[in-house]
């Protein structure tokens, strides 16, 4: 009996997890802050926004984000699509990277311009009861609006799942 139970380590340990690591949709209120690149000069951006993610159980994660900043005098509101994977580092802490496509409106003095780009994000959310937690994320974007864009930002808020 014990040489069976030494086999079924293998299985037993690339077993999914039945805590939360094993969440099928998440959702999330992101707020942010960082800075956007753009002609040698730096601009800061705040906002807030709203993550809707579903887990498979492999650990790959479709999410998609919408948010809305403000640059200076332009209000910027991206809509961002990333695939990502998630790793359990234990029960509480689920830390993951992705990347995926944007599209930004931006609108400035009433005018409104469509713009094209990336997006990478690493973070981690981190279980503290059953169903909640928080979330804490860095992203890097990169936007063609009149040129090339970079900007990044530090996410973090509350986060909900549910299977």
């Amino acid at each position: 009996m014990p040489l069976l139970h030494l086999l079924a380590l293998p299985v037993l340990a690339s077993a999914p997890s039945t805590g939360h690591a094993t969440a099928e949709n998440i959702v999330a209120a992101r707020f942010a802050g960082g800075a956007l690149s753009h002609d040698g000069g730096a601009a800061p951006v705040t906002g807030a926004g709203l993550a809707a993610e579903h887990v498979f159980r492999d650990g790959n994660v479709v999410e998609i984000t919408a948010s809305a900043l403000s640059a200076g005098e332009t209000t910027e509101i991206p809509v961002e699509l990333l695939f990502e994977h998630a790793w359990h580092a234990g029960h509480y802490l689920e830390p993951f990277a992705g990347v995926g496509p944007s599209v930004v409106v931006h609108s400035l003095d009433g005018a409104h311009e469509l713009s094209f780009g990336a997006v990478g994000a690493v973070g981690t959310h981190l279980w503290l009861g059953p169903h909640w937690g928080l979330l804490a994320e860095v992203d890097v974007t990169l936007d063609t609006h009149e040129s090339v864009v970079l900007g990044s930002e530090v996410l973090v808020g509350p986060v909900f799942h549910w299977e």
